[in-house]
């Protein structure tokens, strides 16, 4: 091979090895840029939700102090129903099962009462410290807003999906920063309304815990009452039924009584009357039916008074 030769190849192979060196490069920036677009896409992703978040809550508060005044109308004509209520009165004629079923609807009802007045027990008590906190987070806010308006470097140069990324990031941290500060701005401007909502939300539970505590004891006084009332019935059924067993066990044993007598006159006649063996078989048969009545009797009367 000449030298001009081997000189071509070497050259040819040095060529392929640059060439395969920046593809390789080429391949390692592609998949840096792709990762970090990806890693942009999550920021932003992340960045829409906390924006969603804070104008919500702005939206809230918006809301809550346009409201107010309805709201607070409302809650007053409800507290003066409740305290307009009488006593609970609760019909005499009810059974155990419709007092049991109303108990515990009530006792329901009594549990998300008191439920609803510890939480606002809880909001009521946070208040004083919220309200001082909130001028110091608005404060923040202003700062970070600041802050991002004046660092607006150009983005450099890469995949053009790279760059529109960055700069659709760049805006919307602008825009979570001023939603994060006008949330701010109507939670303090709607303080003091949402302060009197939240008495009055309180003061309307108190009572509806009052009502429901009441209405509550008037049930159990109700279910025992009725439970009493029952017992005492059954009692007097019982009474009345014993009384019938016993008459009915007084006769039979004045029957049996009758039959035994008979018996013995026709058991002394027995001889040389026509007829008076067949009676006799007749009234053992008509004594031992009335024994065995009188001692089913005396076994009913016997259970009767265990139960009782």
């Amino acid at each position: 091979m000449s030298w001009a030769l081997k000189r071509g190849c070497g050259i040819a192979l040095l060529l392929c090895c640059v060439t395969a060196s920046r593809v390789a490069v080429a391949q390692e920036e592609a998949q840096s840029e792709q990762t970090e677009l990806e890693a942009l896409q999550d920021e932003i992703a992340e960045a829409k939700e906390r924006l969603a978040e804070w104008r919500s809550k702005a939206a809230e508060y918006a809301q809550t102090l346009e409201a107010a005044p309805t709201e607070l109308e409302k809650l007053e004509r409800a507290i003066a129903q409740l305290k307009e209520l009488k006593e609970v009165d609760i019909a005499q004629d009810l059974s155990v099962d419709e007092l049991e079923r109303r108990l515990d609807a009530a006792d329901r009802d009594l549990a998300s009462a008191r439920a609803e007045k510890a939480t606002l027990d809880a909001e009521l008590a946070q208040r004083s410290e919220r309200r001082r906190r909130v001028p110091e987070l608005l404060e923040a806010a202003r700062d970070r807003l600041q802050d991002l308006s004046g660092s607006s470097a150009p983005f450099a140069e890469g995949l053009p999906e790279v760059v529109a990324a960055q700069a659709e990031l760049a805006s919307l941290r602008l825009e979570v920063a001023q939603a994060e500060i006008d949330a701010y701005e109507r939670e303090v401007e709607s303080y003091d309304s949402r302060g009197a909502l939240l008495s009055k939300r309180r003061e309307l539970t108190m009572l509806e815990v009052s009502h429901q505590e009441e209405l509550t004891h008037a049930l159990r006084e109700a279910v025992h009452a009725q439970q009493q009332r029952e017992l005492e019935e059954d009692a007097r059924e019982a009474q009345t039924m014993l009384a019938e067993l016993e008459d009915t066990s007084a006769e039979s044993r004045r029957l049996v009584e009758s039959l035994a007598t008979e018996n013995q006159k026709l058991a002394d006649r027995m001889i040389g009357e026509e007829g008076v063996t067949g009676r006799i078989v007749d009234l053992g048969q008509k004594l031992s039916r009335a024994e065995k009545q009188i001692a089913d009797v005396d076994g009913a009367l016997n259970n009767l008074r265990e139960q009782i």
